[in-house]
C-alpha cells in the first residue's frame, strides 16, 4: 500500500527512456532507436508513450520552441514491477528542418502517461547536420581563410542565414559574406552577399550563383570557384570605386537562368526560407526583400510556426528602434539583388 501510495507521487513509479542508434542526422535521415519502459515499485497502467521533435530557437534575444512532429504510440498497457520493455522507434526528418546551430536546435521529448500517477518524461538532443554538398560549400570557404560567425546560422522569421568572417587571406578586404541555399535537384542556388571594404566605405556586392553537383562534390575546384569570384568583385571594386550591379557584370561564373523569374516551377528547397515577402537582415543594415513562396522550403516548419508571430514582433521591435528597419514593404527577389543598394 504504501509503495502504491509512493509510486503515486512519482517516487518509484515508471520510467522512460528514448535511446537512439545515433544523434547526429541530414534533412530527410530516418531516426532509428528504441523506447525502453523501466517498471517502478508496483504494476502501474500506461495510458500512452508519445515521442515529440521539439525545435528551439532564439531569434532577435527572444526564446521560442515549438513542435515539429508528434509520433505516438496509442496502446495501452500494464508495466509490472521491475519489468524492462522495449518498443521499437522510427522517424523520418523533414526536408525542410532548420540546421542545428548556436541558435536552433532540436530534440526528442518522450512522454509516459502513467495512470493514477506522476507521468514522467525524457529529453534527447539531436543534431541536424548540414547536407554533404552544403558541408562541401563551407568546407570550401574554409579553405580561403572563411569561418562561420557565432550566430552563423540564425533563422530571422523567413529565412536561415550563413555567415562567414575571414581570417587570412582577405582580411582588411572583406569584413564578411553572408548567403542562404536554395537546394534544387541538379545542384545548388546560392542568395550570396559580401561585404567589401571599398575606398573608406563598406559596399555590400550581392550575386546570385548557381553550382552544380561536379562542383559540389570536388572542395578544391569548388574553393577555387569562390577565390576566383571573390577577387573579381574585389578588383571591380578596385577598378570602379562602386558596387557592380547584378546581371551587368561580365564573368565566368554560371548565373542561375531562370533569374528573371526567380522561384521557377522546378523544385527547389530555401534553408529556412518561407512564404514570407521580404528578407530580414542585420540591424546595421536596410535590406530589400525577395518573394519567396517556393514549394518544400528548407526550413518551412519554422517559417510556418514561427515566420508570422516573429515578423511581428520583429515589427514592432523596429517600431522601437530595436530591430533596424531589416524589412520593408517594397521591391521582390530582384531587389535584393542591386535594387537601389550599395
Amino acid at each position: 500500500m504504501f509503495k502504491k501510495l509512493m509510486a503515486s507521487f512519482g517516487q518509484g513509479g515508471a520510467k522512460v527512456d528514448l535511446v537512439l542508434q545515433q544523434n547526429q542526422f541530414y534533412l530527410g535521415d530516418q531516426v532509428e532507436g528504441k523506447i525502453i519502459i523501466y517498471g517502478g515499485t508496483v504494476a502501474q497502467q500506461i495510458n500512452r508513450i508519445g515521442v515529440s521533435l521539439e525545435m528551439d530557437v532564439r531569434v532577435s534575444g527572444r526564446h521560442y520552441t515549438r513542435t515539429v512532429a508528434q509520433v505516438p504510440f496509442h496502446s495501452s498497457f500494464t508495466i509490472q514491477p521491475h519489468e524492462q520493455k522495449e518498443l521499437p522507434f522510427q522517424f523520418v526528418l523533414p526536408n525542410n528542418l532548420l540546421i542545428s546551430g548556436n541558435y536552433v536546435s532540436f530534440y526528442f521529448k518522450t512522454h509516459l502517461d502513467i495512470a493514477g500517477g506522476v507521468d514522467h518524461t525524457d529529453k534527447d538532443y539531436i543534431s541536424v547536420l548540414p547536407t554533404p554538398e552544403l558541408q562541401n560549400v563551407l568546407h570550401a570557404l574554409e579553405q580561403l581563410g572563411f569561418r562561420e560567425k557565432h550566430d552563423s546560422r540564425k533563422f530571422n522569421g523567413y529565412a536561415q542565414e550563413f555567415e562567414l568572417f575571414p581570417t587570412q587571406l582577405y582580411q582588411g578586404q572583406i569584413e564578411e559574406i553572408e548567403f542562404i541555399i536554395a537546394l534544387q535537384e541538379d545542384g545548388i542556388r546560392m542568395l550570396f552577399e559580401v561585404d567589401i571594404y571599398s575606398f573608406g566605405h563598406k559596399r555590400e556586392v550581392k550575386r546570385e550563383l548557381f553550382l552544380d553537383h561536379s562542383l559540389l562534390t570536388n572542395v578544391p575546384n569548388l574553393a577555387n570557384y569562390f577565390k576566383q569570384l571573390l577577387d573579381e568583385l574585389l578588383a571591380q571594386q578596385s577598378a570602379f570605386g562602386q558596387q557592380p550591379t547584378f546581371g551587368q557584370q561580365s564573368s565566368p561564373y554560371p548565373q542561375n537562368p531562370y533569374s528573371q523569374n526567380p522561384y521557377p516551377q522546378r523544385p527547389q528547397r530555401y534553408f529556412g526560407s518561407s512564404s514570407a515577402r521580404h528578407y530580414g537582415h542585420h540591424p546595421h543594415h536596410k535590406h530589400r526583400g525577395f518573394s519567396s513562396g517556393a514549394a518544400g522550403a528548407v526550413g518551412g516548419f519554422a517559417a510556418g510556426m514561427l515566420g508570422g508571430m516573429l515578423i511581428n514582433e520583429m515589427m514592432d521591435d523596429d517600431d522601437d528602434g530595436g530591430f533596424g528597419g531589416g524589412f520593408d514593404d517594397e521591391g521582390g527577389f530582384d531587389d535584393f539583388f542591386g535594387g537601389d543598394e550599395d
